[in-house]
């Protein structure tokens, strides 16, 4: 494959935006709907605590709704259709190295490589400026690339699903 048929840096990093935009968005919605009704009915009661303490209590759980989204989120798109909303807006999409579709199992284990990808002062995402297939690090631990969509295509043709499955 050609270097520009690969998803560029700035791509996957502007659908990247979108997608936490998304995601943020999202779980600060569902924490809302959450405390809303906790505080009408006196489950949560903001009179008995100090400005540090709510934020404290606020804080925590919405950092592990976002956690378990942002989990979700990526493994089922990229598992299921290979592309986020980000992706899909920015024209990239995430396949195995032998142009299938990467799966839930192989969507999750790239999501888990984000960690390691971000650790490093983001090193791992950096990572696919230099990289002649545009392979970050979680692409690497999980055997996927990112594909430009309009110049490799949305799936290859030849390829065949194991065990004679269909997405039909």
């Amino acid at each position: 494959m050609r270097r520009d048929q690969y998803g560029g840096f700035l791509r996957r990093l502007f659908a990247s935006m979108v997608d936490d935009a998304v995601l943020h968005l999202t779980a600060f919605a569902a924490l809302v709907l959450i405390l809303i009704p906790a505080g009408i009915t006196g489950i949560i009661s903001l009179e008995d605590m100090d400005i540090a303490e709510a934020g404290d209590s606020i804080l925590l759980p919405y950092y592990a709704m976002f956690i378990g989204m942002n989990a979700f989120y990526y493994t089922w798109f990229h598992g299921t259709t290979g592309q986020t909303l980000g992706k899909k807006l920015f024209g990239v999409r995430v396949l195995k190295t032998d142009g299938s579709p990467a799966g839930l199992g192989i969507a999750f284990l790239r999501w888990a490589g984000y960690l390691v990808s971000g650790i490093p002062f983001f090193l791992g995402f950096l990572w696919v400026i230099i990289d002649p297939k545009r392979q970050g690090w979680h692409d690497k631990i999980a055997g996927t690339i990112v594909v430009n969509v309009k110049k490799y295509g949305t799936l290859r043709e030849e390829y065949e699903p194991k065990y004679g499955l269909t997405n039909i």
